[in-house]
């Protein structure tokens, strides 16, 4: 009976893998288009849940990108309190919340943020 159950769930569609994570992310408070990404940041992310803080660790920003636009991008979370771009590292930067839990909010909702053709937003909580 169980595997009637599980194959009449299914609808004789494809399994439902990739259809099951992305219904997930599509859920989430996280912008769309970005659900691939997503699946594999957060993987990355569970590990250092343990670890939260008020600063986040940003990577992947394209070359261009600058602390004005990193605020424009986070200013609209709560707590948002500065970015600071890593001088002489391209594409890392820091931004800093007022809490931890505004910063877990910022990071959960822009995680593989498209900030260009080939660049995804990985953010991170920063390593003490």
């Amino acid at each position: 009976k169980k595997g009637k159950k599980e194959k009449n769930s299914q609808n004789g569609t494809n399994p439902p893998t990739t259809n099951g994570s992305t219904q997930m992310d599509t859920q989430s408070s996280e912008p769309a288009g970005i659900t691939t990404t997503n699946t594999t940041t957060q993987q990355v992310n569970s590990d250092s849940q343990g670890n939260a803080t008020n600063v986040l660790f940003v990577e992947n920003l394209p070359s261009e990108a600058n602390e004005s636009m990193l605020a424009m991008l986070f200013h609209q979370f709560s707590g948002y309190k500065e970015a600071r771009i890593v001088p002489g590292k391209a594409g890392i930067a820091f931004v800093e919340f007022l809490s931890e839990a505004q910063a877990s909010n910022a990071m959960t909702s822009l995680q593989g943020f498209k900030m260009s053709d080939q660049h995804f937003m990985r953010i991170s909580y920063r390593k003490n």
